[in-house]
């Protein structure tokens, strides 16, 4: 798994490759807590290149996403593979995570709230 990140004017962009496994998902962790420490109020997670997410990786993105509720923030993932993207519909967490399918649609999302 290969993590990058980068703070934009009003946003926070990471982008993933590759799987995140439970023995990779500290690394994920350790950048989400640095989204909870810039006043940035948008999260936008770049998933083209993420081929797979273990349960525990869910859940941590699901943690993520309360977390930055109380902080009112908003959290976006984009460009799942339709296999992730299944996985998020099929669990219903698609109803706490937005999800969009580019950049370009995430960024819309955060600028309407």
């Amino acid at each position: 798994m290969e993590i990058n990140t980068y703070l934009k004017q009003d946003h926070y962009l990471i982008s993933i490759s590759g799987d995140i496994d439970s023995d990779k998902l500290i690394y994920l962790n350790n950048n989400l807590d640095k989204c909870l420490e810039v006043s940035t109020p948008a999260i936008l997670i770049d998933c083209n290149h993420l081929t797979h997410v273990c349960v525990a990786g869910l859940r941590s993105l699901l943690r993520y996403q309360k977390l930055f509720q109380n902080q009112n923030k908003v959290i976006v993932l984009f460009g799942l593979q339709p296999k992730l993207e299944a996985v998020f519909f099929e669990t219903g967490l698609d109803r706490f995570i937005s999800l969009a399918s580019s950049y370009n649609q995430a960024l819309n999302l955060i600028r309407r709230n």
